[in-house]
């Protein structure tokens, strides 16, 4: 049976800890009493609403992970794993039947996840694990994971059609899968296994500009496919489970590869995040416990932390066939990174967990104390970090967590920069503020309750943090922000009280393990972002001169307000204030090149929130020769022809 997700890190600290982490020690039971379950009424709360979904065994399954997309016209995409028979599909989708012990769902659900429009299973005769989804131009599903079943519905034109299988790994031996559905899940478009002889868990998707799928995930196959001009065509790794990172491109079509590498060193390396930026620029990110992982000469930190895995972000071109920038990122004890996200800077963010007293963090951070237990295995904390693009500087970092166990598994940057982070805590004295629930409800040691975190771009401020679970077991899916900057969380819950909320789908809680999906407003609080700023003044001028431009904008709670600047010219920035909402801020600055420039601003509320940037105010400092208004011209015309009529009038006394 193929193991669960984040078991390989659960295999890992059994091997430090020489603990046996089994699925029943999560404390499971199908006994339970509906007269517990928690619905609440929504009054004055940021919860919009909160669904269960599944059936009577296990949904989401503890750490396979519930993933979520949402297409442009506001429907949201739920694919994870299931062992019930009874999962609610509906009618004239591609599969009614669960055929192995655990199979894929793939569900559609409305914007207000009061409907599911469409809903089907997936899967071959043994089992199934869904790891990442993600939805094309067009409006098409692509689900990637890993399966054991050799006969997973592939398609005749699939890059690999055949089922490797391969040698027992955390994840059990199997294949990694990515397939293609339409949007109303009715058929399967195009589906591929990928792998070797060994054993593969294809972790992360993505899609590029020109609609090609990128892969990443983890293979112990020497035989995996490489292209002839990849970085790394060379499978190197050792250590316990002996997986080197593999990175993938293939058509949209799933009928050819385009470009595939390695990228690893000597020990174990698991990638669990993938981004790609506006250039088609690859970015990963995992950990890894190979000393000489591949670092790049100008990377942020090239020195492996000994503390048996560090997490590592890694940069690579197009084609696979360079690697740009790659560092490493953690303390002396152990580092994983499992989420990455680029800003509209295109900044890198990370976010995983680390058990490092030491773990870098930045001078106005957050939080700079190590707050858990302290060491391997007594409970460690979230971090939260932010490098420049080409991974050379830690621009921001802070931990997050209290003095138990926290494990950070998501991290998504809203349209203006705030930074959302989730996963599970056992903490009671996780940090909360203008929560929907600041109480810690209970679980197991690795699955207490989610929480979901808020922070400024700058990582120095929490404007909102909350628990969100009951008095089972949760674990944390994925995240996203939508159109209207609510955010929507998802994961799986052993908890009958669970909160419920609004008109759901389901407020019943079905048996074992049911997969949730929970909506809340924008910032996860009532208190709301600034309005977005006005910005003022000169369009033009000379270089090297001071011009002065004025900013306003309100608070609808009559919060203070700072504002930054960003001038275009790279200079650094610092926020100003506190001004009153309404209250007009002034700022000078010179431009000492001659060129174009884009200013804007955004503003931050006394809590952290921050606003959306200002409309850009486009400012031009010409050559100083061109620069000349028309009153100059005209006296200088004048004194012209001044002179000539001087000069006219003194040649004629001479002749």
């Amino acid at each position: 049976m193929l193991k669960i997700r984040k078991n390989v890190y659960m295999f890992v600290v059994a091997i430090v800890l020489s603990i046996l982490l089994t699925v029943s020690s999560l404390g499971l039971s199908c006994q339970y009493d509906t007269s517990q379950m928690n619905t609440f009424q929504l009054i004055n709360t940021p919860l919009l609403i909160s669904t269960f979904l599944g059936g009577g065994n296990n949904d989401g399954m503890y750490y396979t992970g519930v993933n979520l997309i949402q297409d442009k016209q506001g429907n949201v995409f739920i694919a994870g794993t299931t062992e019930s028979p009874d999962f609610p599909v509906t009618s004239d989708v591609y599969s009614e039947e669960h055929k192995g012990n655990s199979d894929l769902f793939v569900t559609k659900m409305n914007n207000d996840l009061t409907e599911v429009l469409a809903s089907t299973y997936v899967g071959g005769s043994n089992n199934e694990e869904a790891r990442g989804i993600e939805i094309d131009q067009n409006g098409n599903i692509f689900v990637c994971g890993i399966t054991n079943s050799s006969d997973f519905p592939v398609t005749s034109n699939a890059f690999q059609t055949d089922y490797h299988g391969g040698t027992e790994g955390p994840y059990g031996s199997g294949d990694a899968f990515i397939i293609k559905l339409n949007n109303d899940l009715t058929e399967v478009v195009s589906s591929t296994f990928l792998g070797g002889s060994g054993h593969e868990s294809c972790s992360s998707i993505a899609i590029d500009s020109t609609g090609n799928i990128i892969v990443a995930g983890s293979t112990s196959s020497s035989d995996f496919p490489v292209s002839e001009n990849a970085y790394d065509t060379t499978y190197d790794s050792g250590g316990y489970i002996k997986d080197d990172v593999f990175v993938t491109k293939l058509t949209n079509d799933l009928s050819e590869m385009i470009s595939s590498t390695y990228l690893g060193g000597n020990h174990d390396d698991f990638s669990e995040a993938i981004y790609i930026d506006s250039s088609n620029t690859v970015f990963i990110a995992g950990w890894t416990g190979s000393s000489n992982f591949p670092t790049t000469i100008d990377a942020y930190d090239r020195t492996f932390g000994r503390g048996y895995y560090d997490g590592f972000i890694s940069r690579l071109n197009d084609d696979f066939s360079n690697l740009l920038s790659s560092t490493y990122i953690g303390g002396s004890q152990w580092d994983f990174c499992y989420a990455l996200m680029l800003d509209n800077d295109e900044n890198i963010y990370v976010s995983g967990h680390t058990a490092s007293l030491n773990y870098p963090t930045t001078s106005a951070a957050y939080c700079r104390n190590y707050q858990g237990s302290g060491g391997r295995g007594e409970g460690d904390d979230v971090f939260v970090s932010k490098l420049s693009n080409n991974l050379s500087c830690l621009l921001a970092s802070t931990y997050l967590g209290g003095d138990n166990w926290e494990l950070g598994y998501e991290l998504v940057v809203s349209e203006n920069d705030m930074v959302y982070v989730l996963g599970t805590t056992s903490s009671s004295n996780f940090p909360t503020i203008n929560s929907f629930d600041d109480e810690f409800h209970g679980g197991s040691r690795y699955c207490g309750d989610i929480f979901i975190s808020c922070f400024n771009s700058v990582l120095s401020m929490l404007p909102a943090s909350t628990y969100l679970g009951g008095t089972g077991d949760e674990a944390a899916g994925q995240m996203l922000v939508n159109r209207d900057g609510e955010i929507i969380v998802s994961g799986s819950s052993s908890s009958l009280d669970f909160p419920i909320a609004g008109d759901s789908y389901d407020s019943t809680y079905n048996g074992n393990a049911d997969v949730f999906i929970s909506k809340f407003k924008s910032g996860l609080s009532d208190n709301q972002q600034p309005k977005k700023p006005v910005l003022s003044g000169p369009t033009s001028g000379k270089s090297g001169e001071p011009y002065e431009y004025t900013v306003v904008t309100d608070d609808a709670e009559n919060n203070q307000i700072y504002y930054l600047f960003s001038w275009g010219d790279g200079a650094d920035n610092e926020w100003l204030g506190p001004f009153d909402s309404g209250e007009p801020c002034k700022a000078s600055h010179s431009w000492e090149t001659r060129g174009d420039y884009e200013l804007k601003v955004k503003a931050m509320d006394e809590y952290g929130l921050e606003s959306e940037w200002s409309d850009p105010l486009a400012v031009r400092m010409p050559k100083e020769k061109i620069w000349c208004p028309i009153s100059d011209r005209i006296h200088r015309l004048s004194d012209i022809f001044s002179f000539i009529f001087l000069l006219n009038r003194m040649l004629t006394e001479v002749d």
